[in-house]
């Protein structure tokens, strides 16, 4: 693991922002690979990168946890249902293995996260 991973924690309250920068790195790196594509059926690159950037999607991540407080979330859902593994793997990992295969980015928050919920959901399926 990078230096960084190791000092993540899960209740940092930073982790939230560290990971919505990872995702932003890695969708305005996969936006820019398409720039060909969405130049030539006619979609606007601009707009899409000011949809993905840090800024906007911290405020659409902080919408969302207001709004889905009082829920409780499917992930959660099958941990305490004792169902591994979850889905994390195809969203935080996904995020994780793009951005560090494709572009070289250092994914250690979204790496951390799925290793978490992972040995979490692990751990509760055998012994809950």
């Amino acid at each position: 693991p990078s230096p960084t991973y190791m000092n993540l924690h899960y209740d940092d309250p930073e982790i939230m922002h560290r990971l919505v920068l990872e995702v932003s790195a890695v969708a305005i790196a996969e936006l820019q690979q398409t720039n060909a594509v969405n130049d030539h059926v006619g979609l606007d690159n601009n707009w899409f990168e000011e949809q993905l950037n840090y800024d906007a999607l911290i405020k659409f991540v902080e919408s969302v946890i207001k709004v889905t407080a009082k829920n409780t979330s499917s992930m959660l859902q099958d941990i305490l249902a004792r169902r591994y593994p979850t889905e994390i793997h195809y969203l935080n990992g996904y995020v994780a293995r793009i951005g560090r295969e494709r572009y070289g980015l250092d994914m250690s928050a979204n790496q951390f996260i799925c290793d978490e919920v992972d040995k979490l959901s692990f751990a509760y399926s055998i012994h809950h």
